[in-house]
C-alpha cells in the first residue's frame, strides 16, 4: 500500500473524529450563546425604543402646556 510507515490509521482516524465532534460541540454551544446574546439585544432595542417614544410624549405634553 501507499500509506507512510508509522501511522496508525484506525488510531489516528478515532482522533481526528473526537476532535471534530469537540469542535462541533464547542460550536454548538456558541450558536446558542449568540442566539441568547441576539434575543437580549432585541429586547433591550425594544426597550429603547418604548423609552424613546415615551420621551417624545413627554415632550409634546410640555410643549402643549407652556
Amino acid at each position: 500500500e501507499n500509506k507512510p510507515s508509522g501511522l496508525d490509521y484506525p488510531q489516528f482516524t478515532a482522533y481526528i473524529t473526537k476532535a471534530i465532534q469537540d469542535f462541533y460541540s464547542k460550536f454548538q454551544s456558541l450558536v446558542a450563546k449568540v442566539a441568547g446574546l441576539e434575543s437580549r439585544i432585541n429586547e433591550q432595542q425594544k426597550q429603547i425604543d418604548e423609552l424613546r417614544d415615551e420621551i417624545k410624549s413627554l415632550q409634546h405634553e410640555s410643549r402643549n402646556k407652556k
